[in-house]
């Protein structure tokens, strides 16, 4: 396996997370959508009409909420699966490096500051850690 498909393999859990966090943010617009009343200021009685709006308002939420508990799920199985990755890396800052850019989702720019790496040297040691990974 190449190193650029073993980056494609790493990236999948930050890839479902931002799925997740996608899903979340359309949970809270659908709420919001739900509960919002327009009053009728015409002084008429108009019951019923914000109903149709209310209930696929409820719709919607049921189906952002089972998709994201799916979504959670897969999340689970991934990072099960990355984290066994990283553990074939026998180095631990190298499994540390690859933690932070994978899992974290930190920059190689943050990565460099938080261990006190230059910037050049954590690309070398990400070459080298990705290297190193087995998979099957």
């Amino acid at each position: 396996m190449t190193n650029q498909e073993k980056i494609q393999f790493l990236r999948q859990y930050r890839n479902v997370l931002q799925k997740v966090e996608m899903l979340q943010k359309d949970l809270i617009r659908w709420r919001e959508l739900g509960e919002k009343i327009t009053p009728s200021l015409t002084g008429m009685p108009q019951g019923g009409q914000n109903v149709p709006k209310v209930e696929q308002s409820a719709i919607n939420i049921c189906d952002t909420q089972k998709e994201i508990s799916e979504r959670i799920r897969q999340l689970s199985s991934v990072y099960v699966q990355i984290l066994s990755a990283i553990d074939t890396v026998d180095d631990i800052s190298l499994q540390n490096l690859l933690h932070r850019r994978y899992i974290e989702g930190q920059t190689f720019e943050r990565i460099a500051v938080e261990m006190h790496y230059s910037w050049r040297h954590v690309h070398r040691q990400h070459k080298q850690a990705l290297s190193e990974i087995k998979l099957s």
